[in-house]
C-alpha cells in the first residue's frame, strides 16, 4: 500500500492549490445573488439545475464504479496472497520431511560401514585360520612321509620291529590328534563362511533399502522443483494483477484532473457570467436613463 499512498499524497498536494482558488467562489456567488434580481436569480438557477443533475450522478457513478474495481483488485490480492503462504507452508512441509529422510539414510549409510568394519575382521579371522590349517596340514604331510619313511624300514628292521611299531603307533595317535584338530578348524570355518554369508545377504537388503530411499528423495525433489515453479508462476501473476492496479489507479488519477478540469472550465463560465451579468446592469442603468 506504500506506492498507493505516495500516489494519494502527491493528488492532494496537487489539489491543494485548487482549493485555495476555490474557496472565493462562495463569496463571489453571494455577492452576484445580492447583486442579481429575483427573476434573474431564478433564471441562473434554472439554467444551472440541469447541469447539476447531469453532471453529479455521473459523478458518482464513476466513483462508484471505480472503487468497485478496486475492492475486486484487493479481493483478487488477497487471494493469491493467501494461496502463495499455503504453498510456502507446503514446501517448508516437504522440506523438512527431505531432511528427515537424509538423517535416515546417514544412520543406514553408517550402520552399512559398521556392517563392512565386521564383515573386514571376519575375514581377517578367517585368513589367520586358512594359514593355521595350511601349517597343519604341512606339519601333517611332514609327519605321514615321515610315518612312510618308518613304515618303508619296517621290513628291513625286523629286529627293533616292537620298538617302531610302538613309536609308529604313538606317531599314528599323534596323527589322529591332528586330524581331529584339522576337522575341528575345518568346522569353524565353515561355520564362519555361513556367517559371512548372512552378513553379506543383510549388507545387500539395507543396500536395497538405501537405494528405495534414494529414489524416494529424489522424487521428492522433483516435486519440491514443481512447486517451486508453481510459485514463480503465482508471483508473476501478482505482478501483473499489481501493474494492471497501477493502471488503473492512474487512469482514476487523470479522471480526478479531468474534473479538475472541468471544474475550472465551469468556474471561468460562471466568472464570464458575472461579467456579461455586470454589463446587462450596465446597459440596463443606461437604458433607464435615457428613459428617464
Amino acid at each position: 500500500m506504500t506506492p498507493l499512498t505516495h500516489r494519494m499524497t502527491a493528488l492532494t498536494q496537487r489539489m491543494r492549490p485548487l482549493t485555495h482558488r476555490m474557496t472565493p467562489l462562495p463569496h463571489r456567488m453571494r455577492a452576484l445573488t445580492h447583486r442579481m434580481t429575483p427573476s434573474q436569480d431564478e433564471a441562473l438557477t434554472h439554467r444551472m439545475t440541469p447541469l447539476t443533475h447531469r453532471i453529479t450522478p455521473s459523478t458518482h457513478r464513476m466513483d462508484e464504479a471505480l472503487n468497485s474495481q478496486d475492492d475486486a483488485l484487493n479481493s483478487q490480492d488477497d487471494a493469491h496472497y493467501s494461496k502463495d503462504d499455503g504453498l510456502n507452508s507446503q514446501d517448508d512441509g516437504l522440506n523438512s520431511q527431505d531432511e528427515a529422510l537424509n538423517s535416515r539414510d546417514d544412520a543406514f549409510t553408517s550402520q552399512d560401514e559398521g556392517f563392512h568394519s565386521q564383515d573386514d575382521a571376519f575375514n581377517s579371522q578367517y585368513d589367520a585360520l586358512h594359514s593355521q590349517d595350511y601349517a597343519f596340514n604341512s606339519q601333517d604331510d611332514g609327519l605321514n612321509s615321515q610315518d612312510d619313511a618308518l613304515h618303508s624300514q619296517d621290513g628291513a628292521l625286523h629286529s627293533q620291529d616292537y620298538g617302531l611299531n610302538s613309536r609308529d603307533d604313538a606317531f599314528t595317535s599323534q596323527d589322529e590328534g591332528f586330524h581331529s584338530q584339522d576337522d575341528a578348524f575345518n568346522s569353524q570355518y565353515d561355520a564362519l563362511h555361513s556367517q559371512d554369508y548372512a552378513f553379506n545377504s543383510q549388507d545387500d537388503g539395507l543396500n536395497s533399502q538405501d537405494d528405495a530411499l534414494h529414489s524416494q528423495d529424489g522424487a521428492l525433489h522433483s516435486q519440491d522443483y514443481g512447486l517451486n515453479s508453481q510459485d514463480d508462476t503465482l508471483h508473476s501473476q501478482d505482478d501483473a494483477l499489481h501493474s494492471r492496479d497501477d493502471v488503473l489507479n492512474s487512469q482514476d488519477e487523470a479522471l480526478n484532473l479531468q474534473d479538475e478540469a472541468l471544474n475550472l472550465k465551469d468556474e471561468a463560465l460562471s466568472s464570464q457570467d458575472d461579467a456579461l451579468n455586470s454589463q446587462d446592469e450596465a446597459l440596463n442603468s443606461q437604458d433607464e436613463a435615457l428613459n428617464s
